[in-house]
């Protein structure tokens, strides 16, 4: 049997690792509390092979977020500005996530809901070619920190990624 790797303190998807629980059948078992707040038991293997990401929650967000979004289709622009920013600030894979989730950007937990999103999107008007954009740099997406704006707008307040370049 191989070595124990510790997972305590690791997240997978949704899952925050606790603390080690008894083996079973000689397979390291793992306690971890998802982002909604159940607890769940979790083979080691699951955890680090992605088979397992959530409560079983994630699974419901997504059917749910299918059913009630243009009759099971994503496709709506918005949805997409709604997913990217998601990504941004939890995904540690996207490419900007340094720029957003690695510097403590969040998105408030009652967007982490489509339809949450999409009612306030709605109510403070988004119209298709604009962009959200946070009214403080340095706070999370939440409603009283975004607005729309163009793209032309935007592009004004874009932080300069690359300090490496040295100016003549």
């Amino acid at each position: 049997m191989g070595k124990l790797i510790d997972l305590t303190g690791r997240r997978y998807g949704r899952l925050f690792v606790e603390k080690q629980m008894p083996a079973v059948k000689h397979r390291a078992q793992w306690l971890c509390r998802c982002d909604c707040g159940a607890l769940r038991v979790v083979p080691a293997g699951s955890l680090r092979y992605g088979h397992t990401r959530s409560c079983g929650c994630l699974r419901s967000d997504i059917a749910r977020t299918k059913a009630s979004t243009l009759n099971g289709c994503s496709s709506e622009k918005l949805h997409g500005v709604w997913n990217m920013m998601k990504q941004r600030c939890q995904n540690p894979n996207n490419q900007d996530y340094k720029y957003y989730g690695a510097r403590g950007i969040g998105v408030c937990d009652s967007w982490k809901n489509y339809l949450n999103f999409r009612s306030w999107a709605l109510a403070n008007g988004y119209e298709k070619g604009l962009t959200i954009d946070r009214i403080d740099s340095d706070g999370n997406y939440e409603a009283g920190n975004c607005r729309w704006i163009s793209i032309q707008e935007q592009q004004k307040n874009r932080r300069h990624r690359n300090t490496s370049i040295k100016k003549d």
